[in-house]
């Protein structure tokens, strides 16, 4: 049975950031620092699934990737380096005259759906931060940001394969052993598994719903997630948008080939507008209670997010096809993908019980937490 060491080993090892440029090098260093943190508070929590000694690595390996990793209890988390680089240069170009700020507009056509669905006044601010020049401190800053949150909510995906248990779950329906769940390049049989994209959309449930909080935690206490520099954060609707960022910039790095794809994904995870559809609904659940953002804005942020990343992917020559759809058919391709899972999702009950027993937890204590964050 292989560690969580053998298995960063096997895949390249651990990334040497000494290696990265300079700047790299800091991001990478802050990037992983949250991550740890997080643990940390939700090892801490009364309320959240602890994750004990999890193990957390930055993988020396050039593609688009990460893993879960259980064994007997022990259970670890590895980002790639190729995808730590690549979500750095996206983000670079989205803040750059290539996005955001060029002639382009990128996003632009957000504007008449913003008209119907929130006041002009919640606007303005995202308007003037797309209109106005900005210094190179504010852009590369604003960049980090989106980096550091698209890094996180990929960091919080993987914790949700854990706690929601997914990897013993598959150990018993799949023939081979799994102990090892990777974003990309699992084996034929776990890639051949019907209800392998519910499980990536139910760890995407719980990843959105980890960053929202802790944004929002962050807003409310005058700071801004994920690192409080000293930009003015704006309004709630600005704000949003720059976390919704990181998100779609997650998605889209994931999986740059799919966004060439329809909306029905033949692989081991739906589109990036399938999952982008869905995590909106679930972003704008938590956000209705208890932050009191209405689900009109809270979508609308999304949404605007979303059309500025797939527009800059279009013109760099990635044809953004999934967010050309017709928003409804993405959330309906997206409910067909949860309804697939229902028997599945439901059977994982036992597994993540089993797994707060080894924690000495009694399960009992979590029925009102099976989705990670209090929603009553």
């Amino acid at each position: 049975m292989s560690t969580f060491n053998d298995a960063v080993i096997s895949q390249g090892g651990i990334l040497d950031t000494d290696t990265l440029p300079e700047a790299l090098r800091w991001l990478a260093e802050q990037t992983m620092s949250l991550c740890v943190q997080s643990r940390d508070r939700i090892n801490s929590s009364d309320i959240l699934y602890p994750l004990g000694d999890l193990e957390i690595a930055l993988v020396n390996n050039d593609q688009l990737n990460a893993f879960a990793h259980y064994n007997d209890g022990r259970e670890g988390i590895a980002i790639y380096s190729g995808l730590f680089r690549k979500i750095a240069s996206r983000s670079s170009q989205l803040w750059s005259e290539k996005g955001l700020l060029g002639e382009s507009k990128c996003g632009a056509r957000a504007i008449s759906m913003l008209e119907r669905l929130v006041p002009e006044e919640s606007i303005t601010q995202w308007k003037l931060i797309r209109d106005t020049p900005l210094s190179d401190e504010d852009k590369a800053q604003r960049c980090i940001n989106t980096v550091v949150t698209a890094i996180h909510f990929i960091f919080m995906h993987e914790v949700g394969h854990i706690v929601q248990a997914h990897i013993p779950l598959l150990d018993e329906k799949v023939p081979i052993q799994v102990q090892t769940l990777f974003e990309h390049s699992n084996s034929d049989s776990v890639m051949a598994f019907a209800g392998l994209q519910s499980l990536e959309v139910d760890a995407d449930q719980h990843a959105v719903r980890a960053v929202v909080d802790f944004a929002m935690t962050t807003w409310g206490m005058g700071k801004i997630y994920p690192i409080d520099f000293d930009y003015y954060k704006g309004d709630v609707f600005t704000y949003l948008v720059d976390i919704f960022r990181g998100l779609a910039v997650a998605f889209f790095s994931m999986d740059e080939h799919s966004v060439l794809k329809s909306k029905n994904a033949t692989g081991s995870h739906p589109v990036p507008g399938v999952r982008s559809a869905l995590a909106s609904v679930d972003a704008s659940t938590l956000l209705s209670h208890p932050f009191k953002i209405t689900k009109n804005m809270a979508m609308s942020a999304a949404l605007t997010a979303y059309m500025e990343v797939g527009d800059m992917y279009t013109q760099l020559g990635l044809n953004a096809l999934t967010m050309e759809y017709d928003y409804r058919e993405l959330l309906k391709a997206g409910m067909q993908v949860l309804e697939s899972g229902t028997e599945l999702l439901s059977d994982k009950n036992r597994f993540v019980d089993r797994r707060l027993v080894s924690f000495g937890a009694d399960p009992k204590k979590f029925e009102n937490f099976k989705a990670f964050y209090k929603k009553s």
